[in-house]
């Protein structure tokens, strides 16, 4: 699960995909952003299986189901030290 969809995730993304990764989640506040880094990914690593989730999806689910969970937002950073870009009820 990879929490935004700016600069940082970019690269992770790349990353992750380039070395094989089987299945990618995207989540950002913007649809529109999250749409963007999954179509790069897929024309890029179309063995790679991504998708994407907006705020208004079943994220419970999806946090649930991920194995590693990636903040590449920038919230927790200072000043805002105990932000957290998701419920973290979420987290298993």
């Amino acid at each position: 699960m990879l929490v935004g969809a700016g600069g940082a995730a970019r690269s992770v993304a790349i990353t992750l995909a380039s070395i094989g990764i089987g299945h990618l989640t995207i989540m950002n506040r913007t649809k529109e952003r999250a749409v963007e880094l999954y179509q790069l990914v897929k024309e890029s690593f179309p063995d790679c299986q991504v998708k994407f989730l907006g705020l208004d999806e079943d994220l419970a689910e999806a946090f649930g189901a991920a194995d590693l969970i990636i903040n590449a937002t920038p919230a927790g950073m200072s000043p805002e030290r105990e932000e957290v870009p998701f419920p973290v009820e979420f987290i298993r």
